[in-house]
């Protein structure tokens, strides 16, 4: 089965037996009120008199579609009973319905959203950016580097790893992000980003220079403080790329990496997080010049062995190296 948006996609998916396109309807009335008021108040009934009428028009204009239901009930859930932003929310929904697509309204609505975050949290999603669409994030690798790029502030002692899952969990309510692989303590060991949302996140990572993107997306005329290879890249891109001021660097891709760029002048780097298993023991020769890196994952690569000048990091808080082919560390890591 193929899910899509786009009709010609799915009409080419087909058999030579017939047209199979199953066209998906927008939720109807009982089922939007069911979504909408369980994320906010638990079940309708709990949904005080006080904000019954913004409700009702609220949901009327989301045309049952839910990814809209659940952006703008996850934003509500935090002012339960303060009528006055129930009116500003239902005010910039009726707003967005002026636009000229669907999506134009989409991004208006999910603009409401990102801008009620605090500002550390905006900076924690706008961090989603930096994997592939679909793509399963684990929760650890995903707080650790927050607390590496230093997202993660705690106060008097605080434990950052646990004030980290708090942040997390804080974008699962606002559904901003989506939990996957519920564990039996109830916590998300992985979580997903919709494509619509990562959508708009580009878009607006793109607008702040939070991060680059070699592609349709990229802008080589600015400084780059992050930015992950996704695998498609061209060479002449990734030579050219200036790592003098990056603070990330990733690189997905299972199969293979043809280009990796060089390290030598990449002394900013905070976090390292290489997912290729193109990537051996040259490309991290020259690791210890990394003064400032926090955060290095090198479990799906094909390095077999690290240089002992990793012991020259006296930053580092998170190495994963995994098993697979690194069989021992220097004794310089102690």
């Amino acid at each position: 089965m193929t899910a899509t948006r786009i009709h010609g996609i799915a009409k080419s998916c087909c058999c030579c037996h017939g047209d199979l396109v199953y066209k998906i309807k927008p939720l109807n009335v009982a089922d939007s009120k069911k979504l909408f008021f369980k994320r906010i108040f638990g079940s309708e009934e709990k949904c005080p008199s006080t904000v019954k009428q913004a409700s009702e028009d609220i949901l009327r204009k989301c045309d049952g579609l839910p990814l809209v239901i659940n952006a703008i009930s996850g934003l509500l859930a935090l002012h339960r009973e303060s009528k006055e932003e129930w009116k500003r929310v239902k005010c910039s929904v009726a707003f967005s319905q002026g636009k000229s697509s669907g999506t134009d309204a989409m991004k208006y609505i999910l603009s409401l959203s990102y801008f009620d975050l605090p500002l550390h949290l905006r900076s924690c999603l706008l961090y989603l950016t930096m994997f592939p669409e679909d793509y399963k994030i684990q929760v650890q690798r995903l707080v650790h580097r927050w607390i590496s790029e230093g997202f993660i502030r705690g106060e008097h002692g605080e434990d950052l790893v646990e004030l980290g899952e708090t942040y997390f969990h804080e974008l699962v309510n606002r559904s901003l992000i989506q939990p996957v692989g519920i564990e039996y303590d109830g916590k998300a060991s992985h979580c997903r980003v919709h494509d619509t949302i990562l959508d708009f996140l580009i878009s607006k990572a793109t607008e702040e220079n939070f991060c680059a993107f070699l592609g349709s997306h990229s802008k080589q005329d600015r400084r780059i403080h992050r930015v992950s290879l996704m695998g498609n890249e061209e060479q002449g891109s990734v030579e050219k790329l200036d790592l003098s001021h990056a603070r990330t660097l990733g690189a997905f891709r299972y199969d293979g990496h043809k280009y990796f760029p060089t390290l030598l002048d990449s002394s900013p780097l905070r976090v390292l997080d290489v997912y290729c298993y193109a990537v051996g023991n040259h490309h991290v020769k020259y690791i210890g010049r990394l003064s400032q890196l926090r955060y290095l994952n090198i479990s799906f690569s094909d390095v077999s062995e690290l240089p002992s000048e990793i012991g020259d990091l006296e930053y580092l808080e998170t190495l994963d190296a995994g098993w697979l082919v690194l069989s021992e560390l220097p004794d310089s890591v102690c």
